[in-house]
């Protein structure tokens, strides 16, 4: 199938490349889908105006451009060089139109929204998502009738709130992390006792997994936060708190760490193996971050071809206080490691 633009003959990818470069030329920006269709539009009609008279398969030949293509086969044919691969699901597509308008509608799959909850004290609402809900912010709030709440209070009294949006995303079976932002108001005094500076700070904690949760260790963050702040000799002085927001995040971890994988020990990508530029302990357990340190630790006394064996480390093994630590190691618990 050929187009006649102008008196040039040109096939549909060089006619879509030659009308994307040109809508960009012009407006400084990429054509939308819908935008890209109808510029097509008059050469598609042509092209099937001059196809019906030649062949009576052509309509039906149209209609399968239409259709995604499933490929199953392993082989790199010419014929599936050209094809639209969608990254969220898999389809393939021979036509690049209907790829843009399928990747406009094919989304991840969402999270639920985190249900509207109050106590005696506090209020928790979702303030925003992003992404399908991908992202998703959580609001906790005192209510306007005791809004001159302190930290300790403050923390304390939304602690049933919190624990059940933790059941309640832990429900979902995902894997998610978050990470929290506490609003406080400070002041300042004259000698007469006026306010003469009133200002908003937020304390931050940094991000982790939700099943590494431990809620007194959270609030206990954000305490010490506003206690060596105010402590500073600044002359600030805490007046109330305005919010605690955390930032929910779905991502998706290693094979091996999410289950998705049967082997216990996973291989270098060969263009990363080849550089013999990183030690991979054969390691079949789930303490490989024990045999990453020892690998580094005692990197010169370990022949270089026999780095990777589990058995030479073994002398070393106890030679470190593990205890505390459960495998798989995670970020939460470094600082019972350090």
């Amino acid at each position: 199938m050929s187009f006649y633009l102008g008196e040039q003959i040109m096939d549909p990818d060089e006619l879509q490349y030659s009308i994307i470069k040109a809508w960009y030329q012009k407006y400084q920006r990429f054509p939308t889908p819908e935008e890209l269709i109808a510029q097509l539009k008059p050469y598609y009609e042509q092209i099937t105006q001059n196809s019906t008279a030649c062949s009576p398969s052509t309509s039906s030949a149209n209609a399968n451009r239409n259709t995604p293509v499933i490929n199953n086969s392993t082989s790199t044919s010419k014929k599936n060089e050209d094809l639209r691969k969608c990254g969220q699901c898999g389809s393939l597509f021979n036509d690049v139109i209907m790829f843009y308008k399928h990747r406009k509608q094919c989304k991840p799959d969402p999270h639920k929204s985190v249900p509207y909850a109050e106590n005696e004290f506090i209020r928790r609402y979702q303030i925003g998502e992003s992404l399908v809900e991908t992202c998703r912010d959580i609001r906790f709030e005192p209510h306007p009738s005791s809004v001159n709440m302190i930290p300790d209070e403050f923390l304390e009294n939304l602690r049933p709130l919190l624990e059940d949006m933790i059941r309640f995303i832990k429900e979902e079976a995902l894997e998610v992390k978050f990470n929290s932002v506490l609003s406080v108001v400070l002041i300042k005094i004259d000698d007469h006792g006026e306010v003469k500076i009133r200002d908003t700070f937020y304390f931050c904690t940094a991000a982790q997994d939700v099943n590494d949760l431990y809620i007194p260790s959270l609030f206990n963050s954000h305490k010490e936060q506003v206690t060596q702040f105010v402590h500073q000799g600044s002359g600030w002085i805490i007046e109330k708190v305005n919010y605690l927001d955390i930032h929910l995040t779905r991502f998706k971890s290693i094979r091996h760490r999410a289950g998705r994988s049967n082997r216990t020990f996973q291989q270098l990508p060969p263009k990363l193996k080849n550089k013999n530029a990183v030690i991979n302990v054969c390691n079949p357990g789930e303490d490989c971050f024990r045999y990453a340190l020892l690998s580094v630790l005692h990197y010169n006394e370990i022949t270089p071809r026999h780095r990777y064996r589990v058995s030479k480390y073994s002398e070393w093994l106890n030679e470190h206080d593990w205890s505390g630590i459960t495998w798989p190691m995670t970020k939460a618990q470094l600082p019972r490691f350090e």
